[in-house]
């Protein structure tokens, strides 16, 4: 059946949203997603793209789509995501990014949707004066454009709106913070947030095992114990990591920050499977 359409879910803007509000020089991404109904693409998430040496860090791909697997079992690589800096239509760039996507994908044997696509986005003003939408999706094969549209709740779209309106961060007196960041110090603030939410993971690893033993567990339970376990024992390398020099300090930061991302979603999966435990209990 062919694909009549692509549907982006809230992390994936959210993603972009921080990327242009820290004013990150990240033009591509990786997304994920599935197939649903046969006709239809559903963008869940996504994750960016680093070069090195002017060449895609196949490295740091891998590992970071190894990450986002333990919170979404469920996800195809679908394509890539670029961010233009201007009203520019995808070019050459576009495509040969796509077709080095998938030819990592082939390299690593990484599942990928039978009709990869690539998603642009622009917010010039000419598209806002058009009421369009700053997204587009196209067929990688042919850069044919792909009805796009936005799947949000509610509350997902006032939080959405408001990081899109107000992507100057503030500090407390109301006046813009222009002052460059201190990486130590924000790896730091970092690592302590690591820190939280990893004894979080902890504690909600052990009410979960408690209430098991009124009931057996599900399998959901059982991979999100699992998938805590998991970045907990990867967590507790990175907070003993202390370095000096500017240059390591940012790789670390890289580290964390990816970490931190991947923490806050597996929270968020192990927070729904409780509250779907309990349920089932009160049911019973």
């Amino acid at each position: 059946m062919m694909i009549e359409s692509v549907q982006l879910r809230s992390q994936l803007l959210l993603n972009i949203a921080d990327i242009l509000a820290r004013n990150i020089d990240l033009q591509f991404g990786v997304v994920l997603g599935y197939r649903e109904d046969g006709s239809k693409l559903v963008v869940l998430t996504s994750f960016e793209i680093i070069t090195k040496s002017n060449s895609v860090d196949y490295d740091y791909l891998y590992k970071r789509h190894g990450q986002l697997k333990l919170v979404y079992p469920q996800c195809l690589v679908l394509g890539i995501y670029q961010i233009l800096s201007s009203s520019n239509e995808p070019n050459s760039s576009t495509v040969a990014m796509s077709q080095e996507m998938q030819h990592f994908c082939n390299t690593y044997q990484i599942p990928l949707v039978e009709t990869p696509i690539y998603l642009t986005y622009n917010s010039s003003s000419q598209l806002q004066s058009r009421k369009k939408l700053p997204f587009q999706a196209y067929f990688a094969d042919s850069s044919t454009p792909v009805t796009t549209v936005i799947d949000l709740s509610e509350t997902e779209s006032i939080a959405a709106l408001t990081i899109e309106n107000h992507k100057a961060y503030f500090i407390a007196n109301g006046k813009k913070n222009r002052e460059e960041v201190n990486i130590k110090k924000h790896v730091e603030k970092i690592s302590k947030t690591l820190s939280i939410l990893d004894d979080k993971l902890h504690t909600s690893s052990i009410a979960t095992t408690s209430d098991s033993k009124a009931a057996p567990a599900s399998r959901e339970e059982d991979l999100a114990d699992q998938n805590a376990n998991v970045l907990s024992n990867k967590l507790s390398s990175l907070r003993e990591i202390h370095k000096d020099t500017a240059t390591e300090e940012a790789t670390i930061l890289k580290l964390q920050t990816t970490q931190l991302a991947l923490l806050t979603e597996q929270k968020m999966v192990l927070e729904n499977v409780q509250n779907q435990f309990l349920k089932q209990l009160r049911l019973k």
